[in-house]
């Protein structure tokens, strides 16, 4: 990284740039890492740093994907649990009516 390099940089939609991207001499000559953590904060670190920030992020993030892809399974099973449960309720209430339905032209008969 001794000489610098020239990249485009995208400025806007459509609209780019041209940049010459330098060394830092506080990271041996080897460009800064900027990274936007949220809430207008951006820190610069160095290639090593960056790469050790991202890799506990992504292990993090991949440790709560598991937990929700875990929760979901668990609340999609609920789901099923509730439906047939519901089903179960609605058709009791159908034996009930038509029972009642039946004692009541019992009723009607005999009398």
């Amino acid at each position: 990284w001794g000489a610098a390099v020239g990249a485009n940089v995208e400025v806007s939609e459509r609209l780019y740039a041209r940049a010459e991207v330098v060394g830092d001499p506080r990271f041996g000559g080897r460009p800064a890492v900027c990274l936007w953590l949220g809430a207008n904060v951006m820190v610069e670190y160095s290639p090593e740093e960056a790469k050790e920030l991202l890799g506990r992020n992504l292990a993090a993030a991949e440790k709560g994907l598991e937990t929700t892809e875990e929760e979901m399974r668990y609340l999609r099973d609920q789901m099923n649990v509730t439906e047939v449960n519901m089903t179960r309720v609605y058709n009791f209430d159908v034996a009930q009516r038509r029972r009642a339905v039946a004692e009541g032209a019992k009723g009607k008969a005999s009398a």
